[in-house]
């Protein structure tokens, strides 16, 4: 994480890493009792909740994140407006097996 760009502090029960871009700051808390990540931003709190998997700023500074299959994208414009400029369901995406013969 520390190779773009999150910044960490550590103590007993969890690791905090924050990331800034643009005015912004992401934060994930990561908690070493479950191993599990908490991300928030403290400008937009209502947006991450704890349904979220993973999220991150991408370089161009937009907000990315999914949460229960869906892969979201806002830009800072965006983030006002408070809907995201990108967003996809894929829940329903099946793995095609590679060597399976079919």
């Amino acid at each position: 994480m520390e190779r773009d760009g999150w910044i960490s502090t550590e103590n007993k029960e969890s690791r905090l890493w924050r990331f800034h871009q643009r005015g912004a700051t992401l934060e994930a808390i990561y908690s070493k009792r479950t191993t599990d990540f908490e991300f928030r931003m403290r400008e937009f709190p209502e947006l991450l909740d704890k349904e979220v998997e993973r999220a991150t700023f991408a370089s161009n500074g937009d907000l990315v994140f999914t949460r229960l299959g869906c892969v979201y994208r806002y830009s800072r414009k965006d983030l006002r407006k408070g809907k995201p400029g990108f967003a996809a369901d894929l829940n329903g995406l099946t793995r095609e097996m590679t060597g399976s013969g079919k």
